[in-house]
């Protein structure tokens, strides 16, 4: 069995989302009700990458 010593078993918000459009492509595909206009998506997705943009995801399912 591999060692995880020194790596991550889990992405990066910023190897999830590298920029807006797959962002908003990901928000556009969801399905709950599309409220948020574009500039807001725009400064939710750049707030979210400035705080989290390098933090690993916590747990093993990134879909929660």
């Amino acid at each position: 069995m591999g060692s995880y010593y020194g790596s991550y078993r889990t992405r990066t918000f910023a190897d999830i989302f590298p920029d807006l459009p797959a962002f908003m492509q990901m928000y556009n595909q969801e399905k709950i009700p599309q409220k948020l206009s574009e500039l807001s998506i725009t400064t939710l997705y750049y707030l979210l990458y400035a705080r989290y943009g390098n933090s690993h995801i916590a747990f093993d399912d990134e879909h929660q």
